[in-house]
């Protein structure tokens, strides 16, 4: 429970203000369109978010507090006001690499379960020449809300606790923009699962880290960087470690889940996946960090798969086998 917070206006319902008439994709199904809307920045509930916070952060306080700022953008509707457009010239965006084929070695359970009928294919994008205004309004949306992170985080440095506090920045999910034939997140590949996770403040070194790790593991993270109490029940793990000059960890693989019985577990090198039938997926990044070719069948990943599928929660295993 917060003490405070800034409710959402309701002009600007969950997503943020938006036309009477979608532009390019009218599904009841999904908020998805793109386009230039609306007229100002100080209209849009992002921009609304990070002035609260950088009020919040002008104020007196002698208490420690954790300031939480939830960002909409670049979830959909890609909207934003024209001149975020205006800096990705269509004939400019560096498209990304997919290929036509790339679902063939993806096991039927797989293409269900990341079947997303009410989302644009890439196939409609093509034929409608609107895969590049797509990428223009996803690209300009992060613009966007990185100006607002940057609002935020510069009221930071002209308070009073610029010396003092932790800021940690993290997103929820990827997003398929062609690739696997699709512009949607709710899959087990990469593109859905990697999410940028960022600690900044007292003490914290600046490095980049390529192990993977979980946002799980955020809380003991910053229960153990600002020496608050444990807490028992956490799953995950500090990372504390790595926010160090020459800190490490012994490498743990990661598990996401994506509905029941569908599992994908990463390391550094490669991503099973397996599906609530025990149909499989591997693929190795250091060869194929675009997850083109499923390797799960050959005999020379057998090793690897059977490892990390060790990492899946024993009662999953016990349902397969069933």
């Amino acid at each position: 429970m917060f003490d405070e917070y800034h409710p959402r206006l309701p002009e600007n319902g969950d997503y943020g203000p938006k036309p009477d008439k979608r532009f390019k994709w009218d599904s009841d199904k999904t908020h998805t369109d793109w386009g230039a809307w609306p007229d100002t920045d100080e209209k849009m509930i992002d921009h609304i978010t990070a002035s609260w916070g950088v009020q919040f952060l002008q104020q007196d306080r002698t208490d420690p507090f954790l300031l939480a700022l939830g960002f909409v953008r670049p979830h959909v509707p890609w909207y934003v006001p024209q001149r975020w457009l205006d800096m990705f010239p269509l004939d400019e965006i560096e498209m990304p690499a997919v290929r036509a084929n790339d679902l063939e070695d993806v096991p039927q359970a797989g293409r269900d379960l990341a079947a997303v009928p009410q989302m644009p294919t890439l196939e409609w994008a093509e034929q409608n020449n609107e895969w590049r205004p797509i990428m223009q309004g996803y690209l300009a949306s992060i613009a966007f809300v990185d100006h607002c992170v940057g609002m935020v985080l510069k009221g930071l440095r002209k308070s009073a606790f610029a010396d003092n506090t932790m800021v940690c920045l993290l997103s929820d999910n990827g997003y398929h923009l062609g690739e696997k034939q699709r512009f949607a997140k709710m899959s087990l590949w990469q593109r859905s699962t990697r999410v940028p996770l960022m600690f900044s403040g007292p003490g914290i070194t600046k490095r980049v880290v390529t192990d993977p790790v979980g946002l799980i593991d955020i809380y003991p993270t910053v229960t153990e960087m600002l020496s608050l109490p444990a807490n028992s029940e956490n799953a995950g793990r500090s990372l504390a470690p790595y926010l160090t000059v020459a800190g490490s960890l012994p490498l743990q693989p990661q598990v996401s889940v994506y509905g029941e019985g569908n599992y994908a577990v990463i390391d550094q090198r490669y991503r099973y996946i397996r599906y609530a039938d025990g149909s499989e997926e591997l693929y190795d990044h250091e060869r194929d960090p675009m997850e083109w070719n499923n390797i799960a069948s050959l005999a020379a990943s057998a090793e690897v798969t059977a490892r990390l599928a060790g990492y899946i929660p024993t009662s999953a295993v016990a349902d397969v086998m069933q």
